[in-house]
C-alpha cells in the first residue's frame, strides 16, 4: 500500500505521463494535417513541418494572409502576461482576435472538405473529434468556399425548417426566460448562474422542438447546450439527485439514443426518425408504476439525506422528477410516442421545484416543455398512425382475378 502511495505521489511519473499524452495528441494532429493535405492533392509530409503546416492550411481553405494575421495577433496576445493593466487589456483583445480566427479557420477547413454546415458547427465546438472524422473519413477536398454565403443559406434553410407555431413558441419562451432571468434575478446570486440558466433555456427549447420533429440531432444539441448547463444549475440550487441523474443516466443515454435513432431513419425522409405508439391502457399503467417507484426512490434519498446535508430538502420532488425522467429516457431510446407522457410529468414537477427555489427563467422553460409536449405527442401520434396504415397496405394481399 505504501509503494502504491509513493507511486501516486511521484511527480516524475506524472510528468512522464503528461509528456506521453501530449506527444500522442500531437501525433494525432500531425497525422490529421497530413491526411488533409493528401486529400487536397498536396505533399502530405508538409503537415509535419511546424508553423508552415498552418500557413499551408490557411492557403488551402482560406487565404494566405490569414496566417500572418494569426501570427501577429498571437504575438501581441502574449503581452497579456505583463503585469500592467494596459498590457493586460491589449493582450486580451488580441487573444480574442486570435481565438476568433482559429475558430473561423476550423469552420473553413470543415467546409472545404465537406458541404455539411452541421459538421462545420461541430468542428468549431469539438475540433479534436470532428477534425479526425474529416481527415480519416470519406470527405473530399472541394476547395475554399464562401463560408458567409454557405452559413447564410444554412440559416435560411433552418428558418424554413420550423413552422409558424414552432417559431412563435421558440422565440416567445426564450425571450420571456431571458427577461425574467435578467430583470428578476436574485441580487445575491452569482451573475454567472443567470447566464448558465439562459443557455440551458435556449438549449432546452431547441432540443424540445427537434425532438417533436423526430430529429436525432436533438441529442447532440441537448448534450452541448442543455445537459451540461442543466447539471450546473441543479448543483447550484441543491438538486443533487437530479444532477447525479444527468451525469450518470442522461449524458450516456444521449449518445446511445443518437446511435439507435440513426439506424431507424424514415424511408421517405432521411432527416427524421421512425417512431411508434403504444395503446392508452399501457400509458396509464406506466404513469401509475412511475408514481409508485418515485415514492420508493424518494424514501431512499431521505435516508441518504440524513448523511448528506441538504439532500433531503427536496427529496420527494427530486425523486419524482427523476423517476419520470428515467421512464422518458427509456421510451425515447426505443422511439415510443409514450415518452411524452412521463416528460409532461417532469415538466409539472420541475415547475414546482423552480417556483420553490425562485428560478423564474427555469420555470418558463418547464412551462414551455409542458406546452410543447402536448404538441409533440399529437405530432408523433399522427406519424405513427400514418406509418401503421402504410404497413397495412403493404401487408394486405392483392385480390387475384377469377378465371371465367
Amino acid at each position: 500500500m505504501l509503494e502504491l502511495s509513493n507511486f501516486i505521489n511521484n511527480y516524475t511519473v506524472w510528468f512522464i505521463v503528461l509528456i506521453l499524452s501530449g506527444l500522442f495528441i500531437l501525433g494525432l494532429k500531425l497525422g490529421e494535417l497530413c491526411c488533409l493535405f493528401k486529400k487536397a492533392h498536396t505533399k502530405p509530409y508538409l503537415g509535419l513541418i511546424p508553423i508552415y503546416n498552418l500557413y499551408k492550411l490557411c492557403a488551402l481553405v482560406w487565404k494566405k494572409q490569414i496566417f500572418w494575421y494569426m501570427l501577429f495577433s498571437l504575438g501581441f496576445a502574449c503581452i497579456i502576461f505583463v503585469p500592467t493593466l494596459v498590457c493586460t487589456i491589449i493582450g486580451a483583445i488580441y487573444a480574442t482576435i486570435f481565438i476568433s480566427l482559429l475558430i473561423t479557420l476550423r469552420v473553413k477547413t470543415s467546409l472545404a472538405f465537406s458541404p455539411s454546415v452541421t459538421k462545420a458547427v461541430f468542428m468549431a465546438l469539438v475540433p479534436s473529434i470532428m477534425g479526425l472524422n474529416i481527415a480519416f473519413g470519406s470527405s473530399i477536398y472541394r476547395g475554399a468556399r464562401n463560408w458567409k454565403k454557405t452559413c447564410t443559406n444554412w440559416l435560411a434553410k433552418l428558418w424554413r425548417y420550423y413552422n409558424v407555431y414552432e417559431k412563435c413558441w421558440l422565440i416567445s419562451i426564450c425571450t420571456l426566460a431571458i427577461i425574467l432571468g435578467v430583470v428578476f434575478s436574485d441580487p445575491e446570486s452569482a451573475r454567472w448562474l443567470t447566464i448558465v440558466e439562459i443557455i440551458a433555456v435556449l438549449g432546452g427549447c431547441s432540443c424540445e422542438l427537434l425532438l417533436s420533429k423526430q430529429s436525432r440531432w436533438a441529442y447532440i444539441v441537448s448534450f452541448i447546450f442543455y445537459d451540461t448547463t442543466q447539471t450546473i444549475v441543479y448543483f447550484a440550487n441543491g438538486f443533487y439527485v437530479s444532477a447525479l441523474f444527468e451525469i450518470l443516466f442522461w449524458i450516456p443515454m444521449l449518445f446511445i439514443s443518437f446511435v439507435v435513432w440513426s439506424r431507424h431513419k424514415d424511408k421517405h425522409k432521411a432527416y427524421i426518425t421512425q417512431v411508434k405508439a403504444v395503446n392508452i391502457k399501457r400509458d396509464l399503467t406506466i404513469f401509475v408504476v412511475t408514481l409508485i417507484i418515485s415514492v420508493g426512490v424518494g424514501l431512499l434519498f431521505t435516508q441518504i439525506g440524513s448523511i448528506a446535508e441538504g439532500l433531503s430538502d427536496w427529496w420527494y420532488l427530486d425523486a419524482l422528477a427523476n423517476t419520470f425522467s428515467v421512464c422518458n429516457g427509456l421510451f425515447l431510446l426505443f422511439r415510443f410516442r409514450e415518452q411524452w407522457v412521463p416528460w409532461i410529468g417532469v415538466a409539472i414537477v420541475e415547475a414546482i421545484m423552480w417556483v420553490l427555489s425562485g428560478q423564474l427563467a427555469m420555470l418558463v422553460l418547464s412551462l414551455g416543455y409542458l406546452m410543447n409536449s402536448t404538441y409533440g405527442f399529437f405530432r408523433w401520434t399522427k406519424y405513427a398512425k400514418k406509418s401503421d396504415s402504410e404497413e397495412q397496405k403493404m401487408i394486405k394481399p392483392t385480390p387475384t382475378p377469377h378465371k371465367k
